[in-house]
């Protein structure tokens, strides 16, 4: 009667209080099916909450299988991950120069090349799952995701699309999204409390930076909407970072001891700020797609 029909595999996936509404029906012949395929026909109305496939272990190749837990495993012995140290470093990341990952692996683990240190001592483990459509990544990491819940990591995930290669930062805007309290973007209030709260704790020696550089590259490129001081105007066209990396205010320099001795790239700023979030909660973190970073 053109009405649509599941089959046996999409029934045991169905959480229980929708069976009821199924209605078993005679097997009947498909075409490119020999034996005759068993349905249910729906007879109720709204939508159907369908669970999603358990992924087993057999199903994921063990070298696979093995690093991804490598890395889940010393996010469980660490538990506060403290990023670069020397200690057991997983030489799981194996990319040619000049290679997306490898890239990435130069910004986790030196912040960039920067001449300035970074106030942390370990190594963040990158791991970079190549293969076609259809390969199995997505099965891969719907099994990573389920690693790491059961042992109750924090997971931080994103997946890019095509049209993100266009939008400076995106991918590093959604983890940091994540990564901040849940209602970040409830009032300009909360908002204020929180981003002035992060940029302490990032910069606590020195509130200036926090001010002239942290807040700038959080409001630029984050998509902060508050302003650095309540009531006061605090707009790209009087804080901004120049093309150097280094502060100007209204066309003004102030001399001060980090714009002159340590110019703080941008790079540098998300660095430090992304190591501090990181650090306060062991968390893994998924980027999907990320040849559209």
């Amino acid at each position: 009667d053109g009405g649509i029909l599941i089959d046996e595999a999409t029934h045991v996936r169905l959480q229980g209080d929708v069976l009821n509404s199924l209605s078993r029906l005679d097997p009947i012949l498909v075409k490119g099916r020999n034996e005759p395929l068993q349905v249910y026909a729906y007879t109720a109305s709204g939508a159907i909450q369908v669970k999603e496939k358990v992924v087993e272990d057999h199903e994921i190749p063990a070298i696979c299988k093995n690093t991804l837990l490598s890395v889940v495993d010393k996010l469980m012995a660490d538990r506060l991950v403290e990023l670069h140290s020397p200690r057991a470093e997983p030489g799981v990341v194996k990319a040619r120069r000049g290679s997306i990952v490898a890239g990435l692996a130069d910004f986790l683990t030196t912040g960039g090349s920067s001449k300035i240190p970074v106030p942390v001592e370990s190594l963040m483990p990158v791991v970079l799952l190549q293969g076609k459509e259809g390969s199995g990544r997505t099965t891969v990491i719907r099994w990573l995701k389920s690693q790491a819940s059961d042992r109750q990591l924090r997971i931080v995930s994103t997946k890019l699309v095509k049209k993100d290669t266009s939008v400076q930062y995106a991918v590093w805007r959604r983890l940091f999204q994540q990564l901040m309290p849940k209602d970040l973007f409830v009032s300009n209030e909360t908002q204020h409390s929180h981003v002035r709260a992060l940029l302490k704790n990032v910069f606590p020696d020195q509130p200036k930076v926090g001010e002239w550089v942290g807040f700038p590259a959080l409001k630029n490129h984050f998509g902060i909407t508050c302003n650095y001081t309540k009531g006061a105007l605090n707009t790209d066209s009087s804080v901004k970072i120049n093309k150097w990396g280094t502060v100007s205010r209204k066309g003004r320099r102030r001399k001060s001891s980090f714009e002159w001795d340590k110019p703080l790239t941008l790079k540098d700023t998300l660095f430090k700020i992304f190591a501090h979030l990181l650090k306060t909660q062991a968390s893994l973190v998924i980027i999907e797609n990320i040849e559209h970073a």
